[in-house]
């Protein structure tokens, strides 16, 4: 009886730990970077649903037609740096019909190197590379990196971005309004001028209780 008494107060200490460790993470987000497994909703695990005011944030692409295997520069920058600074984003491009296990589709992929040390690459569906989230929860007014667009001869691609504030304020699943052209006959090099688009796509709003130190 002791032994069984013992094994049961075990398995109930495991729990309860891993309890503890699962709210404590849903508490506190994910500082160091999104999960892959937020690549399938964009969502980053603070609620059910993000804020559905317009974002303060700007995507900037410096061109939206690429060969294959060329690079796109994007910017994602504070309208607000006084008060809206960046602490956690997710961000894929993928083509319309992508974004569940069972259609992989393209992705292309994010150059690490092309970025600071604040942003990682992540596996998006199974596909190395194919998302770019943050390293640290620190404060940001902007971001800079490159998408290496797959080599496709004639496609085209959305840009999928979750940007957070904080853990109460974030914006899920927002989509850039124009289409990525990947394209055999698209320039070979930019013109030098960013094409600038404020992203206003948002969701519903969420009530959240708990009020955390970390965002995603």
């Amino acid at each position: 009886m002791d032994k069984i008494h013992l094994n049961m107060c075990s398995v109930a200490l495991s729990f309860l730990t891993a309890l503890l460790l699962s709210n404590f993470q849903s508490i506190n987000g994910y500082p160091d970077g999104a999960p892959e497994r937020a690549c399938e909703k964009m969502n980053p695990g603070h609620g059910e649903q993000s804020l559905n005011s317009n974002s303060p944030y700007e995507i900037k692409l410096d061109r939206v037609f690429v060969r294959g295997a060329n690079r796109i520069k994007i910017q994602v920058v504070s309208t607000k740096p006084s008060t809206h600074k960046l602490t956690g984003l997710l961000i894929m491009v993928k083509k319309p019909a992508a974004g569940k296990r069972e259609t992989f589709g393209a992705f292309g992929t994010f150059d690490p190197k092309s970025s600071s040390d604040d942003l990682k690459t992540i596996s998006c569906f199974g596909m190395p590379g194919s998302g770019l989230t943050h390293s640290d929860n620190k404060a940001k007014t902007a971001l800079s990196f490159e998408w290496i667009a797959p080599n496709d001869t004639s496609a085209e691609y959305e840009l999928h971005a979750t940007l957070v504030r904080d853990y109460n304020s974030f914006w899920s699943d927002i989509v850039y309004p124009q289409k990525i052209h990947v394209s055999s006959d698209a320039p070979v090099s930019s013109s030098g001028i960013l094409e600038t688009n404020t992203i206003t796509l948002c969701i519903l709003t969420v009530a959240v209780v708990v009020v955390p130190l970390f965002s995603f």
